[in-house]
């Protein structure tokens, strides 16, 4: 359905997640999107590897519409649990009991399984995944896992990092560890997020200039919340009346039943 869509409608997109997916149509078909400011940005902004994930099935013709449910999305979600399980059942030594605690935290962290395909979607499995091969100090592995992730979600990379580096911590005098391995660990982490943070700055592009907030004012399709967000970004009633991160908004529309 997905392609058919796609095939007969190929210039209008689904204003949701999908932000990421759609322009990497130009994998396939380098002429589309011809000088538009939206399609540049989010290339622009979009973790080099994540791209690299998808320049295969482009170049292979297969649509990126078709890639993300198909593939990246049920791979991502097989991935969250296989590291999920993996390092809770590293703490709790029963499968049972581990399967029971992956069912739980993924109820509990994975708000929207559509984010599974996105960049975003390894936020929670890159950080488990690291944190596995830290604590079973896979020296070599947790550097290349650090890039890795980095070339997709440099934030769940950093968070990573910086719960190794409390993990170093002891209670006692001169409250650092002095376990030879976990400082090698360390060090490979370190070297991996350097690497991975100068490769995703490398690959970002500038997308250069691509409209004022007075000419976004005046788009045709520009409403009155809209323009809160554009006039007053900061002010009380963007933060309590707007559609999007509004407080009474989301009371008076939520269901009453």
């Amino acid at each position: 359905m997905i392609s058919k869509v796609a095939g007969e409608y190929p210039y209008i997109v689904l204003d949701d997640a999908r932000h990421y997916v759609v322009w990497l149509r130009r994998f396939s078909e380098p002429g589309i999107y011809p000088d538009d400011p939206i399609a540049d940005s989010f290339l622009a902004v979009t973790p080099w590897l994540y791209k690299r994930l998808y320049w295969p099935f482009g170049k292979l013709g297969i649509e990126p519409l078709l890639v993300h449910p198909l593939v990246l999305l049920p791979s991502m979600a097989i991935l969250w649990s296989v590291v999920s399980f993996s390092l809770l059942h590293r703490l709790w030594k029963t499968p049972a009991g581990a399967a029971i605690a992956t069912l739980v935290l993924s109820y509990i962290l994975i708000a929207e399984p559509a984010s599974f395909g996105l960049p975003r979607g390894i936020e929670y499995s890159g950080v488990l995944l690291l944190l596995m091969f830290f604590l079973n100090r896979y020296v070599a592995l947790t550097g290349l896992a650090m890039i890795v992730v980095c070339g997709l979600y440099p934030l769940a990379a950093l968070v990573a990092f910086l719960t190794m580096m409390l993990l170093m911590l002891r209670r006692n005098f001169p409250y650092l560890t002095n376990e030879r391995r976990a400082w090698l660990t360390l060090i490979s982490a370190t070297v991996g997020v350097a690497v991975g943070a100068s490769l995703f700055f490398l690959s970002t592009e500038s997308a250069g200039p691509t409209m004022t907030a007075e000419e976004a004012r005046n788009l045709p399709n520009f409403g009155r919340a809209d323009e809160r967000h554009i006039s007053h970004p900061r002010s009380l009633s963007f933060i309590c009346v707007t559609s999007v991160p509004g407080f009474w908004e989301a009371v008076l529309r939520a269901p009453t039943q």
